[in-house]
């Protein structure tokens, strides 16, 4: 009889932890949302940090991204990061990147005051 009862909670145990796990892990809009702008976020900052000239310069830090009409903007203000230039100093910078949402493509990339990438007609408003 012990065993059987020890069965049934082991059983129930399992089935408790099984669901719990499936709440936990169900990916909801606003989960997956959230990873989409994630992702998005680091592929600008790291498109960004690759048009640094000169070796170590910092990556844009975080951004909260505004989405609109089937994309997301991210922008990071003058001096919010720096490059390093050919002369061992570091300059002030500032970009905005804005991707698609559903490809999670970048369709726009400016760094200060020069236009990287600009296919913004790759955007058509969705509703």
């Amino acid at each position: 009889m012990g065993r059987v009862i020890k069965g049934i909670v082991a059983v129930g145990g399992l089935a408790v932890v099984g669901w719990m796990a499936s709440v936990l892990l169900t990916d909801t809009p606003e989960k997956h949302a959230e990873r989409v702008d994630a992702a998005i976020l680091r592929q600008c900052q790291n498109a960004v940090r690759s048009l640094a000239r000169f070796g170590d310069s910092d990556r844009p830090g975080p951004a909260v991204g505004a989405r609109s009409e089937g994309r997301i903007t991210f922008e990071w203000p003058d001096g919010s990061f720096y490059f390093l230039q050919g002369d061992n100093t570091r300059a002030p910078q500032s970009a905005r990147c804005i991707a698609r949402l559903d490809t999670q493509t970048i369709i726009f990339l400016q760094l200060r005051d020069k236009v990287i990438v600009n296919d913004m007609a790759a955007v058509t408003p969705t509703r």
